[in-house]
């Protein structure tokens, strides 16, 4: 399935729709309605196609159930913020548990199968979080320009450091792993300069002190919005309001990110997101599949990415590598044990 969120002058409402019923003409839709403000994120479970959580203006964050007939019922509501939820991401190594960050500062980690607040960070001012491949910490960007990391488990502050990125744009960070180089991590930023060009930064995870490499991208205005491919160690670079998606090789070593390509249309974006792999065409060597939501009209439009191969039929195993496991690894009460 796929969500998307619409502005209207009564709230928030949160269209789904299944993919396998996409395409020209009529559509059957699943609509959520009950936020009584505009919808700000989506997030679906990565353990549950089925669950999807949004958090709204209305300052509360909202579990949903949506079965395989787009019938729709309410499972929980969060209402540990007071002010609008801007940023919402699961847990992607124990179940029923999600991050979310809003205007008042907060960070609240929430377990939903027992409707408990696990704890909050306060005066952090998040405005982007990204855990890490084993989720073992989480890094956020913050107003202040700051790039902190946090024990996933505790909520404690690791280590800190300034961004590089002095302007005035939003800042966006993504934690990513390089298998090659004895399992370390590093993590992707994006903002903008002073002198208001678009930047890429790569940070090591520790220490953070300084970046092992900024590119410079262009003198766009649209907030930079990042996605990877850990496995393939790719990394996909949309803005909003551009037409084009760049994409970038992440390296191991100096200069540590090398760019590849662009996709570039005839119509500007104002979204984005990844299809997860397990829904890509591998006999077609499909090795990743963006959708982006059109400027002006309400159309989100799948841009796929093949690697061309002489036999189209046959299963490309260097490009399809084990990957995460949709099952999941454990309850929030049992990593509590550990």
């Amino acid at each position: 399935m796929i969500a998307l969120a619409i502005d209207v002058p009564a709230g928030g409402v949160v269209q789904v729709a299944k993919l396998c019923r996409m395409g020209r003409g009529r559509m059957e839709l699943g609509k959520i309605k009950d936020h009584e403000g505009a919808v700000c994120d989506v997030k679906w479970n990565p353990f549950n196609d089925n669950v999807l959580a949004t958090g709204s203006h209305d300052a509360t964050v909202r579990i949903w159930h949506i079965d395989d007939m787009l019938r729709i019922r309410c499972l929980r509501i969060s209402r540990a913020h007071s002010r609008r939820i801007h940023t919402i991401e699961w847990h992607t190594t124990v179940d029923n548990a999600v991050f979310s960050a809003s205007l008042d500062g907060r960070i609240v980690l929430w377990n939903i199968e027992t409707d408990e607040i696990v704890y909050r960070i306060e005066d952090c001012n998040a405005v982007s979080l990204s855990l890490s491949y084993d989720c073992s910490e989480f890094a956020v960007t913050t107003k202040l320009r700051e790039l902190s990391i946090y024990d996933a488990r505790t909520g404690e502050r690791q280590r800190s450091t300034q961004l590089i990125h002095d302007g005035a744009m939003l800042s966006r960070v993504l934690f990513f792993g390089i298998p090659e180089a004895n399992n370390s991590e590093r993590l992707i930023t994006t903002g903008s300069s002073r002198s208001t060009r678009r930047q890429i930064a790569i940070y090591s995870s520790q220490p953070l002190d300084t970046p092992l490499a900024v590119v410079d991208i262009d003198g766009g205005s649209g907030v930079l919005m990042p996605m990877i491919d850990n496995d393939l160690n790719l990394l996909y670079i949309a803005g909003k309001g551009d037409a084009n998606i760049r994409f970038y090789e992440l390296l191991k070593e100096a200069p540590f990110i090398s760019y590849l390509n662009e996709s570039s249309g005839s119509k500007a974006h104002t979204a984005v997101c990844l299809l997860p792999k397990r829904g890509l065409n591998v006999l077609q060597c499909e090795i990743m599949r963006i959708f982006r939501v059109d400027a002006e009209q309400l159309v989100i439009e799948p841009l796929s990415f093949f690697v061309p191969r002489r036999v189209s039929s046959e299963f490309s195993e260097n490009y399809f590598l084990s990957f995460k496991d949709v099952k999941t690894v454990t309850k929030y009460s049992d990593q509590i044990e550990l």
